[in-house]
């Protein structure tokens, strides 16, 4: 270290005024090129937060395609009576009463192969065991589309039909994620999103599957009745409400 000092000196002023001396007062300055002591320690860093995993929730979608509170019919669902089908659009609802054996599906009015579908699903009547409702996607026609399907009784099913053909992508399977009984409601989510197909139940990640054999068309609501081991059939009614679908984040 160089030090450098200042000498501070009072002058006589006068004959008669003795002379007096200031203090010296000595500063001490590092030079600009001297590095920081060796004992200087940097910052201690503040200690990690551990971290937690946030609660699996289903992945958020960008774009909305299709709002849906049935407030009216003017995204034009079938609404009407067949001898296969009855459907109605009243009190914020879309009801479909199967009374024969079979399932009947309707399309939304816009045609969209990859889709994220939110919409609520209630069991009102009919005979657990023997019906089923849910969502479709890439339906192109009656003979090729994907069927998401859940029952009142603790069940979901994922399946194809390809030129007709019927086969069980995931067969009927039993979880506590489903409510169960009539007159309660379980949302489902059907995300249909390149060879991505997807199923939440009530917020619960059910299944996430692979399958490329159909592409193309649109997504539909359907609901079925089955004839019983004595060949009678339950009619069924379901209710779907607040329908809500997305275009799928990449």
């Amino acid at each position: 270290m160089k030090p450098i000092r200042f000498w501070c000196f009072l002058l006589a002023i006068s004959v008669l005024l003795l002379a007096s001396l200031a203090c010296a007062v000595a500063e001490e300055l590092p030079d600009a090129a001297t590095e920081a002591p060796a004992s200087t320690q940097a910052a201690e860093a503040p200690p990690a937060v551990e971290a937690t995993s946030a609660p699996e929730t289903a992945p958020e979608a960008e774009q909305i395609l299709l709002n849906e509170q049935f407030v009216d019919n003017s995204n034009n669902w079938f609404v009407g009576e067949d001898e296969y089908v009855e459907t109605v659009i009243e009190d914020g609802k879309y009801r479909i009463n199967t009374p024969t054996d079979g399932y009947n599906w309707f399309k939304a009015s816009i045609a969209v192969s990859n889709v994220d579908v939110t919409v609520d699903t209630e069991f009102v009547e009919g005979e657990a065991a023997n019906s089923d409702y849910g969502v479709m996607c890439r339906v192109v026609d009656a003979d090729n589309h994907y069927r998401f399907k859940i029952a009142s009784d603790g069940v979901y099913r994922i399946d194809k039909q390809v030129n007709g053909e019927i086969s069980a992508i995931v067969d009927w399977t039993s979880t506590d994620a489903l409510l169960t009984g009539a007159g309660v409601v379980n949302t489902m989510r059907v995300i249909c999103n390149e060879n991505h197909l997807i199923l939440y139940i009530n917020g619960t990640l059910i299944a996430d599957v692979v399958d490329s054999s159909i592409e193309g068309g649109s997504f539909a609501l359907m609901a079925g009745a089955y004839v019983n081991t004595d060949n009678v059939v339950t009619p069924a009614v379901v209710n779907f409400s607040n329908l809500i679908a997305r275009q799928p984040m990449p």
